[in-house]
């Protein structure tokens, strides 16, 4: 008779997984929650070092970002994640400037910014 099948290894997981799925980041799961879905596309073009990304121009993308709250302190923190706010903005609470592709990850991680997506033209 042959041998019982040996018991699956204490690494595998219990339940079955879908391999086209990986396990989420903490900080892919912000850039998810707040990044409208083309501009998660456009980040992960540029993260690829694809040359056909469209939505990018000159390593910056326009974005549109929705803020909990606009003080100098978050205007301040924005700037210095490279945000470059457009001229001419009144004071609300959604801004309108560009920003280098790579820092959307930092955008993301600002518990001030709501939501950030392409700029409604």
């Amino acid at each position: 008779t042959p041998p019982p099948p040996s018991p699956p290894p204490a690494d595998a997981p219990s339940s079955p997984t879908k391999p086209e799925q990986p396990k989420l980041t903490p900080e892919r799961k912000a850039l998810e929650s707040k990044l409208h879905a083309s501009l998660l596309e456009a980040f992960d073009c540029a993260t690829k070092q694809l040359q056909e990304c469209n939505l990018v121009h000159d390593g910056k993308v326009e974005v549109q970002i929705w803020l909990t709250e606009n003080s100098a302190s978050v205007l301040d923190e924005l700037r210095k994640a490279g945000f470059e706010p457009a001229a001419g903005q009144s004071p609300t609470r959604t801004l309108v400037g560009k920003l280098p592709v790579e820092k959307l990850q930092a955008l993301a991680q600002m518990s001030e910014v709501k939501f950030v997506s392409l700029v409604r033209k």
